[in-house]
Protein backbone atom coordinates (compact mmCIF):
# COMPACT_ATOMS: atom_id res chain seq x y z
CA UNK A 1 0.00 0.00 0.00
CA UNK A 2 1.65 3.46 -0.93
CA UNK A 3 0.17 6.63 0.83
CA UNK A 4 0.76 10.09 0.23
CA UNK A 5 3.32 10.81 2.76
CA UNK A 6 5.58 7.68 1.42
CA UNK A 7 6.25 5.86 -1.10
CA UNK A 8 7.47 1.86 -0.20
CA UNK A 9 9.68 -0.16 -2.74
CA UNK A 10 12.04 -3.05 -2.44
CA UNK A 11 15.96 -3.19 -2.30
CA UNK A 12 16.71 -6.48 -2.28
CA UNK A 13 15.39 -8.27 0.11
CA UNK A 14 14.67 -5.32 2.71
CA UNK A 15 11.53 -3.00 2.14
CA UNK A 16 12.68 0.92 2.07
CA UNK A 17 10.56 3.93 2.51
CA UNK A 18 10.65 7.21 1.23
CA UNK A 19 9.04 10.44 1.67
CA UNK A 20 8.15 12.55 -1.75
CA UNK A 21 10.86 14.90 -1.10
CA UNK A 22 13.01 12.35 -0.86
CA UNK A 23 11.69 10.98 -4.16
CA UNK A 24 11.96 14.30 -5.72
CA UNK A 25 15.73 14.57 -4.99
CA UNK A 26 16.38 11.07 -5.94
CA UNK A 27 14.84 11.71 -9.26
CA UNK A 28 16.89 14.78 -9.79
CA UNK A 29 20.17 13.47 -8.88
CA UNK A 30 19.48 10.37 -11.43
CA UNK A 31 18.47 13.42 -14.34
CA UNK A 32 21.72 14.77 -13.24
CA UNK A 33 23.74 11.82 -14.03
CA UNK A 34 22.03 11.73 -17.36
CA UNK A 35 22.75 14.85 -18.13
CA UNK A 36 26.24 14.69 -17.34
CA UNK A 37 26.88 10.86 -19.13
CA UNK A 38 28.05 9.06 -16.02
CA UNK A 39 26.81 5.57 -16.26
CA UNK A 40 27.88 2.06 -15.34
CA UNK A 41 30.20 2.37 -18.74
CA UNK A 42 32.29 4.81 -17.44
CA UNK A 43 33.19 3.46 -14.01
CA UNK A 44 34.35 0.26 -15.60
CA UNK A 45 36.75 2.33 -18.10
CA UNK A 46 38.42 3.89 -14.84
CA UNK A 47 36.53 7.48 -15.03
CA UNK A 48 37.89 9.46 -11.81
CA UNK A 49 35.89 10.82 -9.08
CA UNK A 50 34.10 13.82 -9.90
CA UNK A 51 35.57 16.12 -7.19
CA UNK A 52 33.31 16.79 -3.77
CA UNK A 53 33.37 20.64 -4.80
CA UNK A 54 32.10 20.55 -8.06
CA UNK A 55 29.34 17.77 -6.97
CA UNK A 56 27.77 21.19 -4.74
CA UNK A 57 28.78 23.80 -7.14
CA UNK A 58 25.70 24.27 -9.31
CA UNK A 59 28.20 26.81 -11.82
CA UNK A 60 30.59 24.30 -11.67
CA UNK A 61 31.61 22.83 -15.07
CA UNK A 62 34.13 19.79 -17.01
CA UNK A 63 37.39 21.85 -18.62
CA UNK A 64 39.52 19.41 -20.13
CA UNK A 65 39.37 15.50 -19.83
CA UNK A 66 42.74 13.56 -20.75
CA UNK A 67 42.48 9.81 -21.64
CA UNK A 68 44.95 7.60 -22.23
CA UNK A 69 43.75 5.31 -25.20
CA UNK A 70 45.67 2.93 -28.13
CA UNK A 71 49.21 4.08 -26.36
CA UNK A 72 48.13 8.04 -27.11
CA UNK A 73 46.54 10.75 -25.43
CA UNK A 74 43.34 11.86 -26.30
CA UNK A 75 41.90 15.43 -24.97
CA UNK A 76 39.24 17.36 -24.71
CA UNK A 77 39.11 20.73 -23.93
CA UNK A 78 35.78 23.06 -23.40
CA UNK A 79 35.23 24.90 -26.17
CA UNK A 80 32.95 27.26 -23.94
CA UNK A 81 35.70 28.98 -21.97
CA UNK A 82 36.17 32.22 -21.26
CA UNK A 83 39.72 34.27 -20.34
CA UNK A 84 42.80 34.14 -22.41
CA UNK A 85 45.29 32.01 -23.48
CA UNK A 86 47.40 33.30 -20.61
CA UNK A 87 44.85 31.88 -18.56
CA UNK A 88 45.10 28.24 -19.66
CA UNK A 89 48.57 28.45 -18.87
CA UNK A 90 47.57 29.47 -14.89
CA UNK A 91 45.64 26.29 -15.00
CA UNK A 92 48.54 24.28 -16.43
CA UNK A 93 50.56 25.76 -13.71
CA UNK A 94 47.74 24.68 -11.08
CA UNK A 95 47.95 21.03 -12.26
CA UNK A 96 51.41 20.95 -12.38
CA UNK A 97 50.97 22.28 -8.92
CA UNK A 98 49.31 19.59 -7.87
CA UNK A 99 51.18 16.37 -9.70
CA UNK A 100 54.14 17.40 -7.69
CA UNK A 101 52.19 17.03 -4.89
CA UNK A 102 50.70 13.66 -5.62
CA UNK A 103 54.54 12.56 -6.97
CA UNK A 104 56.04 14.16 -4.11
CA UNK A 105 54.00 11.79 -1.75
CA UNK A 106 54.44 8.53 -3.61
CA UNK A 107 58.22 8.79 -4.12
CA UNK A 108 58.90 10.40 -0.33
CA UNK A 109 60.60 13.39 -1.72
CA UNK A 110 59.84 16.94 -1.87
CA UNK A 111 57.41 19.50 -3.88
CA UNK A 112 60.15 21.19 -6.03
CA UNK A 113 62.28 18.61 -7.42
CA UNK A 114 58.80 17.08 -8.61
CA UNK A 115 57.91 20.35 -10.26
CA UNK A 116 61.17 20.73 -11.50
CA UNK A 117 61.18 17.37 -13.19
CA UNK A 118 57.87 18.02 -14.45
CA UNK A 119 58.58 21.24 -16.13
CA UNK A 120 61.67 19.60 -17.51
CA UNK A 121 59.26 16.92 -19.10
CA UNK A 122 56.85 20.17 -20.78
CA UNK A 123 59.56 21.94 -22.14
CA UNK A 124 61.30 18.66 -23.68
CA UNK A 125 58.10 17.84 -25.21
CA UNK A 126 57.67 21.83 -26.13
CA UNK A 127 60.69 21.68 -27.64
CA UNK A 128 60.46 18.49 -29.65
CA UNK A 129 57.11 18.95 -30.37
CA UNK A 130 56.96 14.78 -30.51
CA UNK A 131 53.15 14.61 -29.81
CA UNK A 132 50.71 15.12 -33.20
CA UNK A 133 47.82 16.98 -31.85
CA UNK A 134 45.00 17.38 -34.16
CA UNK A 135 41.15 18.34 -33.61
CA UNK A 136 38.38 20.60 -33.95
CA UNK A 137 36.17 22.44 -32.30
CA UNK A 138 33.11 21.08 -31.59
CA UNK A 139 29.84 23.00 -30.59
Amino acid sequence: MISEAEDTYLVGKSEKSVRPKETIALLHLFVLLLNHNVSLIYSTMRELAIPPAALKDKEAFEILRVWAAFEEQHVTIHSGLNGSAGDFGYLLAELALHASKLYAERFETNEFDMLKEILDGFNKEIINESGNPNGRIEE
